[in-house]
């Protein structure tokens, strides 16, 4: 199954299909890049008993526009060399996922400024949001839909260190979502909406520095008070990136220097974590003092 999922992801996706998926809202897939996840709750779905197929249940959003990473990512494997820099892979993604069809709405679309028609939305799985101009307008325009009481969010990449400013925006709207499940040996965590989400009674950061060091002491607080400790070291290393991010430089080193983040500690994820982190340029952050 190509994609930059982990197999637990996939079998999340797989399972909820299957077991817990009722019908009463669509699934919304941010971001499917070559369809790891989508043929995973597929595969859910066809095998949900409550579930009569006839029209698009997921509807999935991207860009689908094919980048250097995409090319970097499918170095090796039956897709390396099929699209060109800068082309549309959306064809190409109906090519590799044909089977799947009936049970998809494929959508072009700019996250950072489309719409959503409305319809109830019981599971959004979101691997698209790497941006705050991202964040802001998926969680006005989408999260107000989820079904309060059944409707789930997976952040694929909630634990991701340069996407771990999820932390800080579902802090923010911690009225209104409650921690659900950490996939383990993955950066995949899941809210359930427990009411509706207003979006217009939250503040949204629009750039990074706007961020104060404040929120992310709060925010990250709260993280390690829901997250199992299993995920703590690797918050830490995505608050401390974060930080950094937002213009804190010296707050972010001393946090690195008093939480010793700089050293691998044999957990497979976190010292993978850490040695991209390094290769992306954040060596300066991550160095032993």
């Amino acid at each position: 199954m190509s994609g930059l999922t982990t197999i637990e992801e996939q079998a999340w996706c797989a399972w909820y299909a299957a077991e817990a998926y009722s019908g009463a809202g669509v699934i919304v897939e941010w971001g499917p890049w070559l369809g790891s996840l989508t043929r995973s709750y597929c595969r859910g779905l066809r095998q949900n008993q409550h579930i009569t197929t006839g029209e698009p249940i997921a509807f999935l959003y991207d860009l689908f526009k094919w980048q250097d990473w995409c090319e970097n990512e499918a170095r090796g494997t039956e897709h390396e060399g099929r699209l060109a820099i800068g082309e549309s892979f959306e064809p190409y993604f109906r090519e590799i996922n044909e089977d799947l069809l009936d049970l998809l709405h494929i959508r072009t679309a700019d996250l950072s400024n489309c719409e959503w028609p409305g319809r109830p939305i019981e599971l959004i799985i979101n691997d698209a949001i790497k941006s705050l101009p991202i964040a802001g307008n998926t969680f006005k325009r989408f999260l107000p839909h989820l079904l309060p009481g059944k409707g789930l969010i997976a952040h694929q990449d909630f634990l991701w260190p340069t996407e771990a400013f999820l932390v800080v925006l579902m802090f923010l709207a911690r009225e209104s979502f409650y921690f659900e499940f950490s996939v383990p040996d993955s950066c995949m965590v899941v809210f359930r909406c427990k009411k509706r989400f207003a979006p217009e009674e939250i503040w949204f950061p629009g750039q990074f520095h706007e961020i104060p060091e404040v929120l992310f002491d709060e925010a990250f607080d709260w993280a390690f008070s829901i997250l199992p400790p299993r995920c703590h070291a690797v918050a830490k290393l995505g608050k401390a990136v974060n930080m950094h991010r937002a213009g804190l430089l010296d707050q972010a080193r001393e946090f690195v220097n008093r939480e010793n983040l700089a050293s691998s500690i044999g957990d497979g994820l976190y010292d993978f974590q850490l040695d991209v982190l390094r290769k992306w340029g954040y060596g300066e952050l991550l160095e032993k003092r």
